[in-house]
Protein backbone atom coordinates (compact mmCIF):
# COMPACT_ATOMS: atom_id res chain seq x y z
CA UNK A 1 0.00 0.00 0.00
CA UNK A 2 1.47 3.11 -0.76
CA UNK A 3 2.57 5.42 1.75
CA UNK A 4 0.17 8.82 0.58
CA UNK A 5 -3.03 6.00 1.14
CA UNK A 6 -1.88 4.91 4.58
CA UNK A 7 -1.92 8.61 5.91
CA UNK A 8 -5.42 8.78 4.73
CA UNK A 9 -6.98 7.51 7.56
CA UNK A 10 -10.61 8.13 7.87
CA UNK A 11 -11.82 10.52 11.00
CA UNK A 12 -14.56 9.22 12.98
CA UNK A 13 -17.47 10.92 12.26
CA UNK A 14 -19.00 13.39 15.21
CA UNK A 15 -21.57 11.73 17.23
CA UNK A 16 -24.66 13.77 16.33
CA UNK A 17 -25.87 12.76 19.66
CA UNK A 18 -23.03 15.66 21.10
CA UNK A 19 -24.40 18.47 18.66
CA UNK A 20 -27.80 17.74 19.98
CA UNK A 21 -26.92 17.83 23.44
CA UNK A 22 -25.18 21.25 23.01
CA UNK A 23 -28.57 22.81 21.29
CA UNK A 24 -30.71 21.49 23.65
CA UNK A 25 -28.42 22.99 26.70
CA UNK A 26 -28.36 25.96 24.87
CA UNK A 27 -32.12 26.08 24.11
CA UNK A 28 -32.69 25.82 27.75
CA UNK A 29 -30.31 28.91 28.50
CA UNK A 30 -27.74 26.56 30.23
CA UNK A 31 -30.17 25.56 33.05
CA UNK A 32 -30.51 21.61 31.99
CA UNK A 33 -28.19 19.48 33.62
CA UNK A 34 -26.20 16.90 32.38
CA UNK A 35 -28.14 14.23 33.49
CA UNK A 36 -31.47 15.26 32.03
CA UNK A 37 -29.84 15.80 28.36
CA UNK A 38 -28.27 11.80 28.80
CA UNK A 39 -31.68 10.88 29.78
CA UNK A 40 -33.42 12.42 27.11
CA UNK A 41 -30.92 11.13 24.92
CA UNK A 42 -30.30 8.07 25.70
CA UNK A 43 -26.20 8.21 26.28
CA UNK A 44 -24.32 7.50 29.78
CA UNK A 45 -23.89 10.67 31.76
CA UNK A 46 -20.34 10.66 31.78
CA UNK A 47 -20.31 11.45 28.01
CA UNK A 48 -22.67 14.15 27.94
CA UNK A 49 -20.65 15.85 31.14
CA UNK A 50 -17.16 15.03 29.06
CA UNK A 51 -18.45 16.91 26.35
CA UNK A 52 -19.60 20.01 28.11
CA UNK A 53 -16.29 20.40 29.51
CA UNK A 54 -13.99 19.98 26.17
CA UNK A 55 -16.64 22.31 24.32
CA UNK A 56 -17.00 25.07 26.37
CA UNK A 57 -20.47 24.95 26.77
CA UNK A 58 -20.40 27.84 29.57
CA UNK A 59 -18.10 30.25 27.60
CA UNK A 60 -20.72 31.97 25.61
CA UNK A 61 -18.46 34.05 24.04
CA UNK A 62 -17.13 31.10 21.78
CA UNK A 63 -20.49 30.76 20.59
CA UNK A 64 -19.19 33.60 18.35
CA UNK A 65 -16.46 31.78 17.26
CA UNK A 66 -18.23 28.46 16.65
CA UNK A 67 -20.89 29.53 14.55
CA UNK A 68 -19.60 32.66 12.89
CA UNK A 69 -21.20 35.92 13.46
CA UNK A 70 -24.97 34.82 13.77
CA UNK A 71 -27.82 37.53 13.23
CA UNK A 72 -30.55 37.32 15.74
CA UNK A 73 -34.01 37.12 13.84
CA UNK A 74 -36.24 39.94 14.19
CA UNK A 75 -38.97 38.00 15.91
CA UNK A 76 -36.61 37.06 18.69
CA UNK A 77 -34.67 40.85 18.96
CA UNK A 78 -38.74 42.30 19.46
CA UNK A 79 -39.51 39.54 22.58
CA UNK A 80 -36.31 40.05 24.55
CA UNK A 81 -37.44 43.94 23.95
CA UNK A 82 -40.65 43.21 24.98
CA UNK A 83 -39.78 41.37 27.97
CA UNK A 84 -37.18 43.70 29.23
CA UNK A 85 -40.03 46.51 28.81
CA UNK A 86 -42.29 43.79 31.02
CA UNK A 87 -39.95 43.61 33.43
CA UNK A 88 -40.52 45.90 36.14
CA UNK A 89 -44.50 45.38 35.81
CA UNK A 90 -43.76 41.99 36.16
CA UNK A 91 -41.49 42.44 39.35
CA UNK A 92 -44.70 44.26 40.53
CA UNK A 93 -46.95 42.28 40.08
CA UNK A 94 -45.42 39.25 41.61
CA UNK A 95 -44.99 41.63 45.19
CA UNK A 96 -49.44 40.61 45.10
CA UNK A 97 -48.84 37.04 42.82
CA UNK A 98 -50.30 34.01 44.69
CA UNK A 99 -49.91 30.53 43.44
CA UNK A 100 -49.12 28.90 40.18
CA UNK A 101 -48.94 32.78 39.01
CA UNK A 102 -46.64 33.16 41.68
CA UNK A 103 -44.78 30.43 41.19
CA UNK A 104 -44.74 31.79 37.00
CA UNK A 105 -43.79 35.30 37.85
CA UNK A 106 -40.68 34.10 40.04
CA UNK A 107 -39.39 32.01 36.80
CA UNK A 108 -39.56 34.64 34.34
CA UNK A 109 -37.67 37.05 36.92
CA UNK A 110 -35.19 34.80 37.82
CA UNK A 111 -34.75 33.94 34.16
CA UNK A 112 -34.08 37.58 32.98
CA UNK A 113 -31.81 39.00 35.96
CA UNK A 114 -29.82 36.02 34.90
CA UNK A 115 -29.79 37.46 31.51
CA UNK A 116 -28.87 40.60 32.60
CA UNK A 117 -26.21 39.49 34.90
CA UNK A 118 -24.46 37.91 31.90
CA UNK A 119 -24.30 41.67 30.49
CA UNK A 120 -24.02 43.58 33.34
CA UNK A 121 -19.82 44.28 32.87
CA UNK A 122 -19.97 45.53 29.30
CA UNK A 123 -19.39 49.58 29.24
CA UNK A 124 -22.60 49.64 27.18
CA UNK A 125 -24.96 48.16 29.66
CA UNK A 126 -26.44 51.18 30.81
CA UNK A 127 -27.98 51.73 27.50
CA UNK A 128 -30.15 48.16 27.40
CA UNK A 129 -31.63 49.20 31.38
CA UNK A 130 -32.05 52.92 30.96
CA UNK A 131 -34.03 52.16 27.36
CA UNK A 132 -35.97 48.78 28.53
CA UNK A 133 -36.10 48.71 32.09
CA UNK A 134 -36.57 52.56 32.86
CA UNK A 135 -38.01 53.64 29.27
CA UNK A 136 -35.44 56.47 28.70
CA UNK A 137 -35.42 57.32 25.09
CA UNK A 138 -31.78 57.16 22.74
CA UNK A 139 -31.25 60.45 22.62
CA UNK A 140 -32.14 61.06 26.28
CA UNK A 141 -29.34 58.54 26.80
CA UNK A 142 -26.73 59.93 24.46
CA UNK A 143 -27.00 63.40 25.38
CA UNK A 144 -25.82 62.31 29.14
CA UNK A 145 -22.93 60.80 27.49
CA UNK A 146 -22.06 63.46 25.41
CA UNK A 147 -19.45 61.42 23.94
CA UNK A 148 -20.48 59.16 21.02
CA UNK A 149 -23.19 59.33 18.45
CA UNK A 150 -26.81 57.77 18.10
CA UNK A 151 -25.43 54.94 15.75
CA UNK A 152 -22.92 53.80 18.34
CA UNK A 153 -25.14 53.80 20.79
CA UNK A 154 -28.50 51.72 19.10
CA UNK A 155 -25.06 49.51 17.43
CA UNK A 156 -23.98 48.88 21.07
CA UNK A 157 -27.91 48.57 22.56
CA UNK A 158 -28.48 45.66 19.77
CA UNK A 159 -25.11 44.02 20.05
CA UNK A 160 -26.37 43.58 23.65
CA UNK A 161 -29.76 42.45 22.57
CA UNK A 162 -28.58 39.58 20.51
CA UNK A 163 -26.09 38.19 23.47
CA UNK A 164 -29.55 38.53 25.91
CA UNK A 165 -31.44 37.07 22.77
CA UNK A 166 -29.26 33.54 23.37
CA UNK A 167 -28.78 33.69 27.02
CA UNK A 168 -33.18 34.05 26.78
CA UNK A 169 -33.53 31.59 23.92
CA UNK A 170 -30.56 29.69 22.86
CA UNK A 171 -29.05 29.47 19.80
CA UNK A 172 -31.29 26.87 18.10
CA UNK A 173 -34.07 29.44 17.88
CA UNK A 174 -31.61 31.92 16.46
CA UNK A 175 -30.40 29.39 13.75
CA UNK A 176 -34.21 28.15 12.78
CA UNK A 177 -35.90 31.21 12.31
CA UNK A 178 -32.55 33.19 10.72
CA UNK A 179 -32.80 30.28 8.00
CA UNK A 180 -36.01 30.05 7.91
CA UNK A 181 -36.52 33.87 6.53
Amino acid sequence: MPIAQRNKRKMPERDPARDKAREMWLASGGTLSCASIAKALEIPFGRVTGWKQRDKWNDYDRLTFMFGHFETAPEIRDAVRARLRAFPDVCQKAKTATGEEAIALECEINIIKSALTAIKDDPYYHVVRDLYLHGRRLWDIVADAELSSKRNYQEQASRLIDTLALRLYGVVAQWNLTNNS
